[in-house]
C-alpha cells in the first residue's frame, strides 16, 4: 500500500494500491513531489500523459491530475507579470486541456 494525498479540496491521504511507472511524480511515500520550475511542468505533462496510459487506478490518474492542475495554476500566478515565462505556462496549460478534452 502507498500513501497518495489527493488535491487540496480533500486533505485527508487516503490508501492506495498501484505500481508507479513514474516515480518522478510521487514520492516513495507516495506524496505528490510538486512541480517548481517550466521543465518540471513539461515533463510532468508527459509523465502524466503516461500515467494514464497505464494500469494505474483512476485514484491515481484523478489525483496525479488534480495536483499537476494546482501546481500549474500557482506557478500561472507566481509569473503573471513575467510575460515570457506566462506564455510558456499558458503553452503548457493548453496542452493540458487538450489533454483532458481527449479524455472525455
Amino acid at each position: 500500500m502507498v500513501k497518495c494525498s489527493m488535491a487540496r479540496q480533500c486533505p485527508r491521504a487516503i490508501l492506495i494500491s498501484f505500481n508507479l511507472q513514474k516515480e518522478k511524480m510521487f514520492d516513495k511515500s507516495g506524496q505528490w513531489i510538486h512541480l517548481e520550475t517550466f521543465d518540471d511542468f513539461d515533463n510532468g505533462l508527459s509523465e502524466l500523459i503516461d500515467l494514464w496510459s497505464s494500469a494505474a487506478t483512476q485514484t491515481v490518474k484523478e489525483s496525479a491530475l488534480a495536483h499537476f492542475k494546482e501546481d500549474l495554476d500557482a506557478a500561472v500566478l507566481t509569473w503573471i507579470d513575467n510575460r515570457a515565462k506566462s506564455k510558456k505556462y499558458a503553452s503548457i496549460g493548453k496542452e493540458l486541456a487538450e489533454f483532458e478534452e481527449a479524455l472525455k
